[in-house]
């Protein structure tokens, strides 16, 4: 026989006696309905006792325990309501447990069956045991009798005592509703990576593995580069350039062996036409004289 899993001690706990009592509501409640109403058939036997007011006393425990239950489900078990079976007992059991609140006492007795909040207790009663009987079944079909059993077992590990359970739930809390990597008494689960995670000694490329239907994003990345990552041509405390600066001063030495050349200002005006295809007319004569004035006075010949 295959070695039981390790189940949450909170999360059988309240598991536990969630399901004692809705044991005990669905029994009571057919022994009600078989001797209050009897529409779609009758026990052969019906026990002696006010089994109505035991059946809304066991609904109120329920309601007192299931209400932990439930937090617990949307939080620590947030991931077990993906399985369908277990949302669809958690709904079946909320339908039954609010339309029982909704109903008198007094209807029942008094043959009053036409209420819709009847109905829909009816209809929560006969979903949960629906829901339950498929629960037990695909907890079968998964883990088989080895994880009922650890469902019931009072084994408690190192950090799952029962006052580890706040910091437990200040954690889960405190992350932001994430679960936190599997611990010593938490079910491991498996994980499928859809690339590869080593380099097979290609030139060009690395090469997809996906284990799926599809290709997988893209390879997986290079762990070796040929260069570290940093600023280009640079030095400490300089620039990289600096031992250039010798030959650069030699280049600029051949500059005085050039000859001396002067730029004169030209014969033409800057309002005279430049050539005669233009037809166009010189600006009077005073501009002329103003730029041979400036030409003369640039050469020295200008005599105040």
């Amino acid at each position: 026989m295959a070695r039981p899993p390790y189940q949450p001690s909170l999360l059988r706990l309240l598991h536990g006696v969630t399901a004692m009592l809705v044991l005990g509501c669905w029994l009571s409640g057919l022994i009600v309905y078989s001797r209050y109403d009897g529409r779609w058939g009758r026990l052969p036997f019906t026990p002696g006792g006010d089994w109505i007011d035991l059946h809304g006393q066991m609904g109120v425990g329920l309601l007192v325990l299931a209400l932990p239950f439930v937090a617990y489900a949307f939080t620590l078990g947030r991931s077990r309501l993906r399985r369908a079976t277990n949302s669809l007992t958690l709904a079946a059991l909320a339908l039954a447990m609010g339309s029982g609140k909704l109903m008198e006492e007094d209807w029942l007795r008094d043959g009053q069956l036409h209420h819709v909040v009847y109905g829909l207790h009816l209809l929560g009663w006969l979903l949960i045991g629906l829901t339950v009987l498929v629960h037990v079944g695909a907890s079968l079909r998964l883990g088989g009798v080895p994880l009922l059993a650890s469902m019931a077992s009072p084994a408690l590990r190192q950090g799952d005592l029962p006052g580890n359970w706040p910091g437990q739930l200040w954690r889960f809390l405190k992350r932001g509703g994430v679960r936190a990597r599997p611990t010593p008494f938490a079910p491991r689960r498996s994980v499928v990576i859809t690339k590869l995670s080593q380099q097979e000694g290609i030139t060009v490329g690395l090469v997809d593995h996906a284990v799926l239907v599809i290709d997988a994003a893209r390879p997986v990345a290079r762990k070796g580069v040929l260069q570290g990552f940093w600023l280009a041509g640079s030095c400490k405390r300089r620039t990289g350039g600096f031992l250039d600066q010798g030959i650069d001063a030699l280049e600029q030495d051949l500059v005085g062996l050039l000859p001396v050349e002067v730029v004169l200002p030209g014969l033409l005006s800057e309002d005279q036409p430049h050539s005669l295809r233009l037809r166009s007319w010189p600006w009077p004569a005073s501009r002329l004289a103003v730029a041979s004035s400036r030409r003369l006075a640039f050469s020295g010949t200008r005599r105040r």
